[in-house]
This record gives C-alpha cells, structure tokens and sequence, in this order.
C-alpha cells in the first residue's frame, strides 16, 4: 500500500479501497512495486479462512483478477484484519551477515499456542533450531560457541536484559536450553508450523522446567522486563 493510504485509521483506508479512483490510484502504486505475490502466503484472514496457506499469485489466478486487485480484496472483505508470510529473504545474505562479529540472531516470532486456527509464522516454533542446524551443525558457518553467544549474552546486553542474564553463570538466572547438538533440527513448516524441534530435551525458564522430552509443561515462568 502507498503511504498515503494509511492516514485516517483502517474505516479510512476502506473508504479509499472501495472507491473507484482512489483505488485505481492505489493499484497504479502497487504496480510499480517490485513485489514477488508467488512467495507471499495468507497466514490470517479473519472472515476468509478458505485463502489461508494460499500465495497471493494462486488466489489470483483462481479468481481471474490481478494480483493488486486481489490484495484489495481480501483486505476489504476482512476489514483489513489479514496478516501475510513473504518468503524473500536470501540465504546467502544472511550467511554473511552471520559471520560478521557484530551480528546476532534473534526473532520476533510470537508465541502461539497450537489452538490457534489460522498459520502461525514457522519461526515461533523453529527459528533457533534453525540457526543451529543450518549454520553450525550442517553449513559449519559458525561454531558452537559463537552461536550461542550470538543468541543469547550477546542480545541480552545490547537490549539491556539486566545483569544477570545471557550466561550460564553462578548467581544468573537460570534460562537454560538442554539440547543433543547432533539432532537439533526445526521441524516446522509453512503449512504445518505448530510443531516442536527435534533435539531439544529440556528447556528452563528462570530455573523452572518449562519444557520437557518433548511436551510443554505448563509452567508460567517467563517475566516483563524493563530495559536496564
């Protein structure tokens, strides 16, 4: 969407998609992006389940509209309630970036529970198991050791997490990861995201088991944290 478009809240933006020359205009922008709707999937869709683990491509050509034409649709017949996958990223690139010194890795993947309907993101079930598979234990990118740093003391002090977390340390909390580093594997996918990782056996969040041999146990363990 042009930028434009997003002043004046979503029954604005609505407005503007339902009339006709504002919406050709909205159109006539989105086509002069470079946008790949063959890799961008429909994760969430409040009122059009049957598009869900779609790309915009396979909706389109179902419906006989454009690509454009058919984002536009979507979002008016979900009041813009629609959250999307877009799989662009290079691999390469994120090599690369893997091997700086200053890089580190993280998520912003959320986590969702499996009752959940709609897709979730694979990387809220994967997105470490991962990064260790990939890059330390199958590409040898990385070794053990600058892998976790990159995922754990590292972030911890950049966003300010306090003093005592990110190592495994005496006098530290105990947020600790037990793992068999010859199966660590992410087992999550696009299309069946809510499925846990192979290798990880235990998992303690500030010293309670949170999960364990492969089921969560229901611990509410995680706290909020102010930057320090």
């Amino acid at each position: 969407m042009p930028d434009w478009i997003l002043e004046g809240g979503n029954s604005k933006i609505i407005e503007i998609l339902i009339d006709p020359s504002k919406r050709q205009s909205v159109l006539d922008s989105m086509k002069k992006q470079t946008l790949h709707y063959d890799k961008i999937v429909i994760a969430e869709a409040q009122k059009s389940k049957d598009v869900v683990g779609k790309t915009i491509q396979h909706i389109a050509q179902s419906g006989g509209l454009s690509p454009e034409e058919t984002v536009i649709e979507i979002l008016i017949s979900n009041d813009l309630g629609v959250t999307v996958f877009s799989k662009t990223l290079m691999s390469t690139h994120l090599v690369s970036i893997a091997r700086e010194p200053y890089s580190m890795f993280s998520s912003d993947g959320v986590g969702e529970g499996e009752r959940k309907r709609d897709l979730t993101h694979p990387r809220s079930y994967g997105a470490f198991p991962r990064f260790l598979h990939r890059l330390v234990v199958k590409g040898n990118i990385l070794s053990w050791e600058e892998a976790v740093k990159k995922m754990t003391s590292v972030p911890a002090s950049l966003v300010g997490l306090g003093s005592h977390r990110g190592l495994l340390k005496q006098g530290y909390f105990a947020d600790v990861v037990i793992l068999d580093p010859k199966k660590i594997i992410d087992m999550a996918t696009y299309r069946h995201p809510y499925q846990y990782p192979h290798g990880i056996d235990y998992v303690f969040v500030n010293g309670n088991c949170a999960f364990k041999e492969g089921k969560v146990t229901g611990a509410l363990a995680g706290k909020v944290f102010r930057r320090s």
